[in-house]
């Protein structure tokens, strides 16, 4: 998640999908991710449930 976040700030493209925005109103976006297709993969190898 820590390294979503630094990519995120460093306008490049998060890994895992981990890091959104809130906006005015409500609402919200998650920060498009690198190679969205195989993000589920990369979750589960990375340990996340």
């Amino acid at each position: 998640m820590m390294l979503d976040r630094h990519l995120m700030y460093t306008q490049q493209p998060p890994v895992y999908g981990t890091q959104g925005m809130t906006y005015t109103g409500g609402k919200g976006i998650i920060w498009p991710t690198q190679d969205p297709a195989h993000v589920n993969a990369r979750r589960k190898k990375a340990g996340f449930e």
